[in-house]
């Protein structure tokens, strides 16, 4: 994925830890946005979701032509076999990675 900050000075925080199968990362930056491109896609494995919780400030998410416009409390979820585009005021933000097998079927 790629990070795009609007202002280059501007700084992050990026904490990421293992949690069994998954990745819990949480981010806390200023006004920006991330891309997951069709590259990115190739370059990871095809079979990862990642559910994504709003903190604090707001989130534009973007995947196969559909957007959610996220507050504090909202959750998404991304399926990372596609690519997506999420932007960002200052916000914080927890995102879950997970493969597919760990999705409850219906």
């Amino acid at each position: 994925m790629d990070l795009r900050p609007e202002d280059p000075a501007c700084w992050s925080r990026v904490v990421t830890g293992a949690l069994g199968a998954a990745t819990v990362t949480d981010v806390t930056d200023g006004p920006g946005e991330a891309i997951r491109t069709t590259l990115h896609v190739r370059r990871s494995p095809m079979d990862m979701y990642q559910l994504f919780v709003q903190v604090r400030g707001q989130t534009v998410a973007e995947q196969d032509g559909r957007q959610a416009r996220l507050k504090p409390g909202d959750l998404s979820l991304a399926d990372l076999s596609r690519p997506f585009r999420c932007t960002h005021r200052a916000r914080r933000a927890v995102c879950v990675t997970f493969p597919n097998a760990m999705m409850p079927s219906a």
